[in-house]
């Protein structure tokens, strides 16, 4: 099989699949059998959900934090500063 070649969908290629935005994830499905392809979300939105599991597993209260992606890109703007 060659690059950008897929059997998901018999003969299909596909080289510009459709990417869609549900919520801090990006899903990419091939645009002609609607198959998911790949799910992938940003580092912003990773380190945030990895913040609000260490909250929950290990805070005091045993309830997640409440870390958001722009929260955190706005912490590591802001970080990077000093």
């Amino acid at each position: 099989m060659k690059y950008g070649e897929t059997d998901h969908c018999g003969e299909h290629r596909f080289h510009d699949p459709q990417d869609v935005k549900q919520g801090e994830w990006t899903i990419s499905i091939c645009k002609r059998c609607e198959q998911i392809l790949e799910k992938r979300r940003s580092w912003y939105a990773w380190k945030a959900a990895m913040l609000n599991d260490l909250f929950l597993k290990q805070g005091k209260m045993g309830k997640p934090g409440k870390f958001t992606e722009e929260g955190v890109r706005q912490g590591e703007r802001t970080r990077s500063k000093y």
